[in-house]
C-alpha cells in the first residue's frame, strides 16, 4: 500500500491498537471481528485502496500544500499547544508546574514575534483558516501580535494564582485576533 493515509485507515478497520502490559511501546494485533463485520471493513477499506490508486497528490482534510502557509500553521499550532499547557495549568487538569509555564510562556512569545513575518507574504491555500482581513487590515492583526507576544512576555509563573491572573489576557488576545482574522470552524 502505497498511500499511508488509506493505509492507516485501513488498518483503523482491521486492527487495534493494545499497550502492552509490561510497559514500553504498543504493538498492532489483529482482532477477531464478526464475519459481517469484517465484510463491511474490508470493503469500506478496498474502497479507500481505490482511492488512494487515483492520479494526483492525497492528502488529509486541513493539511495544508503551500509552503508558506505549512509553516504559518505549524506556528499557530505551537503557539496553540503551549497556550493549552498553561491553561491546563490553570484550570488545574494538570499540577502547576512553575518551570513549564514559563517556558511555554516563553515560546508563545518568541512564536508571536514571527507572526508577522510568516504572515507578510499574502499566500493562501484551501486548507488555510486565515482570512483576507489579514491584509486588509494588517497594522491592525501585526498589532494583535504583539500583544500577544507582550502578554506572553508577561506571565508571571511564579505561582498558580499570578499564572491564572497573566494568562487571562494572553488567552483574550488570541481570540480577539481569531474573532477578527481567522475562519469559523
Amino acid at each position: 500500500m502505497r498511500n499511508s493515509s488509506a493505509k492507516r485507515l485501513f488498518n483503523r478497520f482491521l486492527r487495534v491498537k493494545l499497550p502492552r502490559q509490561s510497559g514500553g511501546d504498543s504493538h498492532v494485533k489483529t482482532v477477531a471481528t464478526p464475519r459481517s463485520a469484517r465484510s463491511a471493513g474490508l470493503f469500506l477499506a478496498l474502497g479507500l485502496l481505490c482511492l488512494g490508486a487515483a492520479p494526483g497528490p492525497v492528502h488529509a482534510e486541513g493539511e495544508a500544500t503551500n509552503p508558506a502557509v505549512r509553516e504559518r500553521m505549524a506556528l499557530m499550532k505551537d503557539i496553540g499547544r503551549n497556550l493549552k499547557s498553561i491553561a491546563d495549568m490553570v484550570q488545574q487538569k494538570v499540577p502547576f508546574d512553575s518551570h513549564a509555564a514559563q517556558a511555554a510562556a516563553g515560546t508563545i512569545a518568541t512564536d508571536a514575534g514571527r507572526i508577522h513575518t510568516l504572515f507578510r507574504p499574502q499566500e493562501s491555500d484551501p486548507a488555510s483558516e486565515a482570512l483576507p482581513a489579514i491584509w486588509e487590515k494588517w497594522d491592525d492583526f501585526v498589532a494583535h501580535a504583539d500583544k500577544l507576544a507582550s502578554a506572553a512576555q508577561a506571565i508571571d509563573a511564579t505561582s498558580a494564582e499570578t499564572l491564572a491572573a497573566g494568562f487571562r489576557p494572553m488567552a483574550g488576545t488570541c481570540k480577539s485576533c481569531h474573532d477578527n482574522y481567522r475562519m469559523d470552524d
